[in-house]
């Protein structure tokens, strides 16, 4: 019987409400889900911090980073199915309404046998504390090697991934309006002698690399690199300008 322990918390991800994440034998698993919006999004992250994700929207699959054959019936073929190899872990999610919202896909069902920190009864206090200590640690280890050890993929690897677009019109908006904040303020700064130009260098460069830190460890996302190198570059030359 496989024993997982299930943490939550809020989602950081837009059209997301809630998420949960477990760590077993060095993988993560995550999922977050909105069930209002009956949208449930399944990630499983690898020892080698390889990636593989599946967004499900009201029973169907919309988005996915892998390609798969189909079956019959639509579903995935199993064997080719990154998260169908794991669902014995998925499915030990003690919230049966969130592995419904699967519907099926990657041979989830609503059988559970797992832990949920949400349920403390479950477990001793001195026992779910050592347990959230143990997770909270390997979380922080997975994340540091994720972000400073990922090796290249490579073209290989991107040519496998399906439905690449450009971000969403809400993702674009809220980088324009981030960017327009900050240029705002900064021009603001200056035009009332507040800021002299290399000061303005500074709060732009500053301002590039916060966004791409909130947005890679917080928003559990890739940053948007024409924001980050507008602001950091543009922000570099002012700072670097009364040097020459």
């Amino acid at each position: 019987m496989q024993k997982v322990i299930w943490k939550q918390k809020s989602s950081r991800l837009d059209g997301y409400e809630h998420s949960f994440y477990a760590i077993k034998d060095r993988k993560v698993y995550r999922i977050d889900y909105s069930l209002p919006e009956q949208r449930v999004r399944f990630l499983l992250e690898e020892k080698n911090g390889k990636r593989f994700w599946s967004e499900i929207h009201k029973g169907k699959q919309v988005r996915s980073n892998f390609s798969l054959r189909k079956g019959f019936l639509g579903k995935s073929a199993p064997s080719e199915d990154p998260l169908s190899r794991e669902r014995d872990i998925f499915s030990t999610l003690p919230v049966e309404s969130v592995l419904k919202l699967a519907n099926g896909h990657h041979q989830l069902d609503k059988k559970f046998q797992g832990i949920s920190l949400n349920h403390p009864e479950q477990i001793s206090g001195d026992q779910q504390e050592g347990l959230l200590s143990a997770l909270d640690k390997k979380v922080l280890e997975v994340t540091r090697h994720r972000f400073f050890h990922r090796k290249e993929q490579g073209a290989k690897a991107r040519k496998t991934r399906i439905h690449f677009s450009a971000p969403p019109i809400r993702k674009l908006l809220r980088y324009t309006l981030e960017t327009t904040l900050v240029l705002g303020i900064v021009i603001a700064g200056w035009s009332h002698e507040i800021l002299h130009l290399q000061q303005v260098g500074g709060v732009l460069a500053s301002s590039g690399i916060l966004f791409g830190g909130v947005d890679m460890f917080i928003r559990d996302e890739d940053p948007f690199l024409p924001q980050v190198l507008f602001l950091a570059i543009s922000g570099g030359i002012l700072f670097f300008n009364n040097f020459f």
